[in-house]
């Protein structure tokens, strides 16, 4: 499922937003009104490790997994 609104777009996350992902979470703005477990710097890495762990989620626990 997509959704299209006038600014933004949102769909389901793809390995290929790694870049994009590390370019706006990189950021200590972001890091420091979210949880301590998010990391700062934020690495291509980090962007890996948490598209893979999306992609390998319990449904239950991950509204975007059962998103057709």
């Amino acid at each position: 499922m997509v959704l299209q609104g006038q600014r933004c777009t949102l769909r389901r996350w793809r390995v290929d937003d790694a870049a994009s992902l590390v370019e706006h979470a990189n950021n200590i703005n972001v890091a420091k009104h979210l949880r301590d477990r998010f990391p700062h710097p934020y690495t291509a890495r980090d962007a890996q490790l948490f598209l893979k762990a999306i992609s390998t989620a319990d449904p239950a626990f991950n509204p975007d997994a059962v998103l057709n």
